[in-house]
This record gives C-alpha cells, structure tokens and sequence, in this order.
C-alpha cells in the first residue's frame, strides 16, 4: 500500500523526504543504499547491551499456510543522540524465521530488517511487525 511519494534527490537518501510524506510519525526502513546508517545500526544490535533493558524485546508467533513464523523485535535508543536523522526516536532489528513443512521442519528461511521510528517504543514495535 502507498500512502504518499516524493521524489529523492541523486545526491541524497530517503530520510531527506520522510518528514515531508508523515505528519509526526513515521517508521522507515534502514536500507544497504544508506552504508553508515546501515553499518552502525548492524554494528549496534551485534553487540551486547550494557544494560538489556536498555534493549527491549518483543517475540511472537504465527501459524498458518504450511509455515510457523517466529518474529523478534528488539529496539534501541542507543545511537539517537549520533544519528543525523530528524526526529529519532529508536532503532529497530525485525528478525523473522520462517518455518515450513511443519512436519519435517526441513526448510527454514529467514530475513532481517532494520528501522528507524520516530514514535514512542510501543507504536514503533507494533508498526514493525506489520511490515
């Protein structure tokens, strides 16, 4: 579903465009065509938190069409303060595993992504886990 569009320019990145598409609230995708932003948010969640509840997780799970999907979320407010990214609130890790042939569990895949929010942890989380 597309809400909005706005072209970005050659010599920039989508965060330049993000606050003209959302009123306030946005979750946006931490992608590879942005290499710092990608490196140090991977960097981040590779690393163990000095605290872990500076690090909260969400786990949940999902049954259906033949697969089991177990989704993590875990969320930092580590990198706000370096980040050069306008009303930051949090980063984010979505894992997701998928599981099929819930008999054999002989095909497993799995994908990662990366977000930054600016919204409150809560609606952030939520916002992840459907994307």
């Amino acid at each position: 579903m597309t809400l909005g569009q706005e072209r970005v320019d050659k010599k920039t990145n989508e965060i330049t465009v993000v606050p003209q598409l959302l009123a306030g609230r946005d979750l946006t995708v931490i992608k590879q065509n942005q290499p710092d932003l990608w490196a140090v948010t991977v960097l981040l969640f590779q690393s163990p938190p000095l605290h872990p509840a500076d690090r909260p997780v969400y786990t949940y799970a999902n049954k259906g069409h033949g697969r089991l999907e177990r989704h993590t979320l875990v969320s930092s407010t580590a990198l706000n303060q370096y980040l050069d990214w306008p009303g930051v609130q949090q980063v984010l890790q979505r894992t997701c595993r998928r599981d099929y042939n819930p008999i054999l569990w002989g095909n497993i895949a799995a994908a990662l992504r990366h977000y930054g929010a600016s919204v409150q942890k809560a609606l952030a989380l939520i916002g992840a886990a459907a994307t």
